[in-house]
Formats: structure tokens, C-alpha cells, sequence
């Protein structure tokens, strides 16, 4: 069994969004009114409810999860009852916030309305089965990824999700179920191409992975491309691999992630200002879920370059955003002796 750490770690994976902790947005009805309702009048204008969420966000961001939880509660109360899409996202962060805090029969409560409500949204089933996970609640864990991959509409994503949760807290037997259900899918798109080449790379079947990453590529899915290359780096062929990317970024308006990727992988091959160039150039671009790649790696590169005043200004930055990397702080520790 992997330790809490690293479980809490592969139940986020599948959740983080924006401040990696952006959960989904559904439309709710009075099935899910009797969670959220705190009381209040409703009179608060949107501007202040958007403003004290941001309060909440903002303490989630630096791991202050009572204050959080607060300043969701106070949202929800200024809400007076009504239940729209904006409460209901403000009652995911709430949930986020109440499972780090280890609140967890809290936070299952508010999936288990949402599920109750919703009889068609994967997102709250494999919600509440990762926390059932955590908590040890293997058999409800297993009926709430069921019932997600039942829900999930031949989504290969959430059968990867799956996957990672199960193996991630040492049950790859029951995670392979999920996957050979995925791989036993019968679509014959790009999409389809793709998502089973994911998995593929998951497993390090890399063969197959080519395969279908290829087939994805060849039928217009440049973001196969990214993966194409992932696969052949991972199995040897370095030189193949950058080719990919490269020509993927001359050609295909590539994506952040594409560009964390190739820097990645030029910054383990020792060329470090190339690295350092496809970093930046990631870091030009608005999507949030790379920044965070991006600006480790744009770290990691000055460092190499020998440019230790530029990477301890860019840390004390990345510091200042995501303040609960403990390993970006030690790293921090040693640059203030450089």
C-alpha cells in the first residue's frame, strides 16, 4: 500500500484543474439544495460572491483549508437556497477543501447529492470512489468507478483515471479490468486511436503505443503527436522522439504541454538552451495546466545554464504561486547558496 501522500497525489490527478484543484460544473436542482443550503438571504450581488470565493481559492492555493472551507460556506449562505451552476461549483471547491482537510464523509456527502441528482455525470461518481479509495473502502470504491465507466460514455480518459487510482494504492488487478474494457472498445476514429495509445503508454507497451498513436496521427489528431514522441522517448529512441516534436512544433500550433514535453526531453539530452527556449516559449501561451511544468523546467534550465540569479528570482516566483511544493523549497534552500 502506497503511502497517504502519495494516494492523495493520484486522487487529485484526476480533479486539477487551474489552481489543480478545479473540479467540474454541473447544473444542479433541489436534489442537492438540502448540501448546500447554509442559510442566508441571497441578496449578495455576483460580483461579491465571485469575490469571497476568490478569498476561498486563494487559501486553498496556500493550504489553509478552514479558511477555505469558510469563505465557500459563506458563498453558499449568500446563495439562500438557490442552486445554480456557480453553487455548485463553489461547493466542489468546498468538497476539495474539506478531503485535504480530512473531512472526507463531508466531502462524500456532496458527490453523493450530486450522483443523486445527476444519473448521467461520470465526475461524481469517480469523485466519491477515489475518496472511498483513500479511506480504504475498496468495494465502494470499485461500484463508484463502475458506475462512472458506465456513465463515462466510452470516455478513455476516466478508464485511465481509474487505472492510475487502483495501481497508484497497489490493485493493478482490478485496474487492468478497467483497462481491458477500454482497449476491448470498438471505435475506429483518431479519438479512439488515441486513447487506446495512451493506455498503451501507460502500461510502457510501447509497440502498440506507436501504433495507435501513429494510426491517431495519421487520421488528424496532432495532439497524438505529443504522445507519439512520449512513446518513442520512453523506449529508447530519443532521436525519433524530438524529431516528432519538433516537426510538430514547426507545423501544428502546438500546445503548452507539447512544449513542456520537448523541453523535457532536450533538457535530458544536455541541451539546455533549447530546453530553456521551448520552456519560455510554453510559458508565453495562457493554459494553465502546463504553467506549472513549464516554470519547473524553465528553473531547471537556468540552473544547468549556470544562470542561478535568473532561476532564484523564477523560484521565489514559483514559490509565491504554488507554496505547497516542498520540493520546489528545498531546491529553493539551495539556491539561496549559489
Amino acid at each position: 500500500m502506497m503511502r497517504k501522500k502519495q494516494i492523495d497525489d493520484q486522487y487529485l490527478c484526476g480533479v486539477k484543474r487551474e489552481i489543480r484543484l478545479r473540479l467540474l460544473m454541473v447544473l444542479a436542482s433541489t436534489a442537492l439544495a438540502a448540501v448546500l443550503l447554509c442559510g442566508g438571504c441571497g441578496t449578495a450581488t455576483q460580483e461579491e460572491k465571485e469575490a469571497i470565493k476568490a478569498e476561498g481559492i486563494a487559501a486553498m492555493e496556500a493550504g489553509d483549508y478552514e479558511t477555505a472551507v469558510d469563505k465557500f460556506d459563506e458563498v453558499l449562505a449568500m446563495s439562500g437556497g438557490t442552486v445554480n451552476a456557480h453553487v455548485v461549483d463553489t461547493c466542489y471547491y468546498k468538497a476539495a477543501a474539506l478531503y485535504a482537510q480530512g473531512n472526507l464523509q463531508e466531502a462524500i456527502d456532496v458527490y453523493s447529492s450530486v450522483i443523486a441528482y445527476d444519473e448521467e455525470d461520470p465526475q461524481p461518481c469517480f469523485l466519491r470512489g477515489c475518496i472511498y479509495l483513500n479511506g480504504g473502502e475498496k468495494e465502494k470504491a470499485l461500484k463508484d468507478y463502475q458506475e462512472a465507466a458506465k456513465r463515462c460514455d466510452g470516455d478513455y480518459e476516466m478508464y485511465l483515471l481509474i487505472y492510475r487510482n487502483l495501481a497508484a494504492s497497489g490493485d493493478k488487478a482490478d485496474g487492468m479490468d478497467f483497462v481491458n474494457e477500454a482497449l476491448a472498445m470498438t471505435g475506429n476514429s483518431g479519438e479512439d486511436a488515441l486513447g487506446k495509445g495512451r493506455i498503451y503508454l501507460e502500461l510502457k507497451d510501447y509497440p502498440n503505443a506507436i501504433e495507435q498513436m501513429t494510426k491517431a496521427a495519421d487520421k488528424g489528431v496532432a495532439e497524438a503527436k505529443v504522445y507519439l514522441a512520449q512513446a518513442y522517448e520512453q523506449s529508447g529512441d530519443s532521436e525519433k522522439a524530438t524529431e516528432i516534436l519538433a516537426s510538430y512544433v514547426k507545423e501544428d500550433n502546438p500546445s503548452a504541454e507539447a512544449l513542456a514535453l520537448l523541453g523535457n526531453m532536450e533538457l535530458a539530452s544536455g541541451h539546455y538552451e533549447e530546453a530553456l527556449t521551448y520552456y519560455q516559449k510554453g510559458l508565453e501561451m495562457s493554459e494553465e495546466d502546463a504553467q506549472q511544468d513549464l516554470l519547473k523546467g524553465e528553473i531547471a534550465a537556468l540552473e544547468y545554464l549556470g544562470r542561478f540569479s535568473e532561476a532564484k528570482t523564477k523560484m521565489q516566483d514559483y514559490i509565491a504561486k504554488y507554496p505547497t511544493d516542498q520540493a520546489a523549497q528545498h531546491e529553493w534552500i539551495f539556491l539561496q547558496t549559489r
